[in-house]
C-alpha cells in the first residue's frame, strides 16, 4: 500500500477529461491504521449522481447524496 504524507483518505470525485477533483467524501474512519480498509473499495454512481461505496471493514454499502 502506498503512503502519501499529507493526503486525506476518501473518495475523490472529478473529471476523467481534465483530472480536476470537484468533490471529496472523507474516509469514514477519521484515524485509520496504515493498512486498514475503512473507506470505500468499490464505488458506483447512479444517473442522479448518488454515490455508492462498498466498504470492506464495515461490510456495508454506503449511499452518499449531495445536499
Amino acid at each position: 500500500m502506498a503512503i502519501h504524507p499529507g493526503w486525506k483518505r476518501g473518495i475523490r470525485i472529478g473529471s476523467v477529461h481534465d483530472g480536476i477533483v470537484t468533490a471529496f467524501i472523507p474516509d469514514t474512519d477519521p484515524n485509520p491504521d496504515a493498512g486498514s480498509t475503512s473507506g470505500g473499495e468499490g464505488i458506483g454512481v447512479d444517473a442522479q449522481g448518488v454515490v455508492y461505496s462498498a466498504q470492506v471493514e464495515q461490510k456495508a454499502i454506503v449511499r452518499y447524496v449531495r445536499k
